[in-house]
C-alpha cells in the first residue's frame, strides 16, 4: 500500500512538473507566422505580413516556400488564365530575419487581388518558419502558415476604387441625411434670429418660439 502510494505520488510530481514547465515554454517561446491582409490604406492591395505572436524572441528566423510566388502582382479582376510573374528573389521573406522581439512584425506589398490570384491559381502556399527561441536554452521551432488569396474575393480587395468610393459616398450620404433632421429645428431658429438681426420684424409666434428653445420659457427673454 505504501509503495502504490509514493508512484501515485511521484506520478502526480511528475505531471505537475511536466505542466508547469509547458507553461513556463508558452509564456517565453516565440511564435512566428505569415499571413496575408488587406491594406486598409490602400484599399486594392494585399500585404505579406511575417510576425511573432509569441512571448519571445525568435533569432535566425527562415522560410522555406512550397513553391514560387510573385513579387508583386498587378490586376484587380482575375482574367481566369494561368499568367507568368516575377518570383520574389529578395526581401525578408527570402532572406530571414536575424531576431524578431514579440508582436515585431516585417510587411510586404504584396499586390493586387486579380494579379495575385492569376499568378498563383486557387492553390495555397505553404510556408515553414524555423527559428531558435525560448529561455535560458534557445530551442528550435518550426511554424506552418498558409498563404492564399481566394478568400478575399468579393471583399474591398477585390473591387475597384470606384466601386469603393461610391460605398463610402453612399454612407456619407446617409450620415448627412440623419444629421440633417437632429439639426432642423436648429437651423430655423438661426434663420429667425437671422431675419431679426437684419432689422426685419418677427411676429410674436417666432418671438415664442425662440425664446422657448433658448431660455427654456416663454417671455421676452430679458
Amino acid at each position: 500500500m505504501d509503495v502504490s502510494l509514493q508512484v501515485a505520488g511521484l506520478v502526480v510530481a511528475t505531471i505537475a512538473a511536466f505542466a508547469a514547465y509547458l507553461l513556463f515554454r508558452i509564456s517565453s517561446d516565440p511564435h512566428v507566422i505569415v499571413y496575408v491582409k488587406h491594406d486598409r490604406d490602400r484599399p486594392t492591395l494585399l500585404l505579406l505580413v511575417i510576425e511573432n505572436i509569441g512571448r519571445g524572441v525568435a533569432y535566425g528566423v527562415k522560410f522555406e516556400l512550397s513553391r514560387r510566388i510573385p513579387r508583386l502582382a498587378q490586376g484587380l479582376t482575375p482574367t481566369g488564365k494561368k499568367k507568368e510573374f516575377e518570383e520574389m528573389m529578395e526581401g525578408p521573406l527570402i532572406s530571414g530575419v536575424p531576431a524578431l522581439a514579440p508582436g515585431e512584425q516585417r510587411v510586404m506589398t504584396w499586390g493586387q487581388y486579380g494579379g495575385l490570384r492569376d499568378a498563383l491559381g486557387p492553390n495555397s502556399v505553404q510556408v515553414r518558419a524555423q527559428f531558435e527561441g525560448g529561455w535560458p536554452i534557445r530551442v528550435g521551432h518550426q511554424v506552418e502558415s498558409i498563404l492564399e488569396v481566394t478568400s478575399f474575393e468579393h471583399t474591398d480587395a477585390a473591387q475597384s476604387p470606384a466601386q469603393a468610393q461610391l460605398k463610402q459616398l453612399e454612407r456619407i450620404a446617409r450620415s448627412i441625411e440623419g444629421l440633417s433632421r437632429s439639426v432642423g429645428h436648429w437651423e430655423l431658429l438661426q434663420e429667425i434670429t437671422s431675419l431679426r438681426e437684419d432689422g426685419e420684424p418677427a411676429d410674436d409666434a417666432d418671438v415664442v418660439d425662440r425664446d422657448v428653445v433658448v431660455d427654456g420659457r416663454v417671455g421676452d427673454g430679458s
